[in-house]
């Protein structure tokens, strides 16, 4: 996902003025923003051919100036407020990720801008900033009375953002909720954007049990976007703090019911006591059953596919981001199933023989016809690189349209993810 970061530039100003090679030209930076500016803010400057840091400063108030001397040359220019909270490299370069705080928390939003420029002579211009960040408020009610914790899971939340602008790679965020009187809420908080559409899981543990509540946002989680998400039994809409509005997009209210379209998932390998058991292939209750699993003789199980697929995933093995498949995996619900996870090498090769290799073309008929999206192959559009689903704890992969061999992960590159999950049929 690119964030669009180019300002809109007041006019630039140069002044003619002698001088031969060599000669440092007069550069003032005047910053500005339709939202509260989130002092200190650092002006970066990087060289456009090599992306290498050529100075920066700082602005602590707006009566501060953004004023320095630089060789003739092309430059990008990178804007930041608010990033008290974020992990920065001390020399950055144009391509380095700020890191988002660990638990993907933001007590204020971070600011960015940036535009490039050509400095030829003394040179005045001004750079925008602009919200990076989505401000949430959650709260919930008709949680169970016995409830002990109460947490929501966001995903697939941007780890961070490059100096360009580039999003970095989905993380799931974790928002632990406290109870007040009848409801469960959490402060306001801001966190990056998601990557593709939001999924939301509410998660809350009791004496006995663990319940999962899951829905999905038809679209992504946008920057400078207020959002109150809310839910319970019964249908109501209610803001925890008061949300930003300066600059700020119009609210949007994400309201569902518990006990309507979100069912309550119990966190055990459920048995199904079905008329007749499901054909591997088809659909059962709307999900995807993709081979046979190891059974008994009282339960048949077989292994659900999941309708999502996720894409620039990282292995176990990735140096900066090695949890982010088994993150997932931990909070994923799909319909009234929670639990889900990644494949093991064993059930690859299973779902492989019975839906990948010669049968996948088959397959992806089915899924497509299903409004489901397809197995991938080929070359991933994003990076050129071979399409590879993770397996075995995101410490292998392996290619739909083979037999199944799977192979130890790389450390640098990312991959496709499908999760699994196992059910037990019971004929009546």
């Amino acid at each position: 996902m690119l964030c669009v970061l180019t300002s809109c530039l007041s006019p630039i100003t140069m002044d003619d003025e002698e001088g031969g090679v060599g000669v440092l030209r007069s550069v003032n930076v005047l910053t500005r923003s339709v939202s509260p500016i989130q002092y200190p803010l650092t002006l970066y400057i990087f060289s456009a051919d090599r992306g290498t840091l050529v100075a920066s400063l700082t602005q602590h108030s707006e009566a501060d100036e953004l004023a320095l001397q630089l060789s003739p040359g092309d430059y990008r220019m990178v804007a930041l407020a608010g990033a008290g909270e974020c992990d920065l490299p001390s020399s950055p370069r144009l391509s380095d990720i700020i890191t988002a705080p660990s638990d993907g928390h933001f007590a204020s939003s971070l600011q960015m801008g940036s535009v490039s420029v050509s400095v030829t002579q003394n040179t005045t211009m001004s750079i925008a900033l602009h919200n990076q960040l989505a401000a949430i408020s959650i709260s919930f009610c008709d949680i169970p009375a016995e409830a002990t914790s109460v947490a929501v899971h966001l995903s697939l939340i941007a780890s961070g953002l490059s100096f360009r602008g580039e999003y970095a790679s989905p993380t799931t965020v974790r928002v632990p909720l406290e109870r007040e009187g009848d409801r469960w809420s959490a402060p306001l908080f801001y966190t990056l954007p998601s990557n593709g559409p939001l999924h939301l899981t509410v998660s809350t543990t009791t004496p006995t049990k663990g319940y999962s509540y899951g829905y999905t946002l038809p679209h992504s989680l946008r920057p400078n976007t207020p959002y109150v998400i809310s839910g319970g039994l019964r249908q109501g809409v209610m803001a925890n703090g008061s949300m930003p509005h300066d600059g700020w997009n119009e609210v949007e209210q994400i309201s569902f019911n518990f006990g309507d379209d979100i069912d309550t998932v119990i966190v055990d390998d459920d048995i199904f006591e079905v008329d007749a058991l499901p054909e591997v292939g088809t659909l059962w209750n709307g999900y995807f059953v993709v081979a046979h699993a190891d059974s008994d003789d009282e339960t048949d199980r077989m292994l659900l596919l999941s309708t999502t697929e996720w894409r620039g995933i990282t292995s176990a093995t990735h140096e900066a981001t090695p949890g982010m498949a088994t993150d997932i995996a931990s909070t994923y619900a799909e319909g009234a199933l929670c639990g889900w996870r990644i494949p093991t090498r064993s059930e690859v090769r299973r779902m492989c023989a019975a839906s990948g290799g010669a049968t996948l073309d088959a397959t992806n008929e089915y899924l497509a016809t299903h409004g489901i999206a397809p197995l991938s192959t080929g070359d991933d559009a994003d990076t050129g690189d071979a399409v590879r689903y993770l397996c075995d704890d995101a410490s292998y992969s392996f290619r739909w349209d083979s037999d199944g061999k799977s192979s130890p992960v790389g450390h640098k590159r990312t991959y496709h993810l499908r999760l699994v999950r196992t059910v037990g049929f019971s004929v009546k």
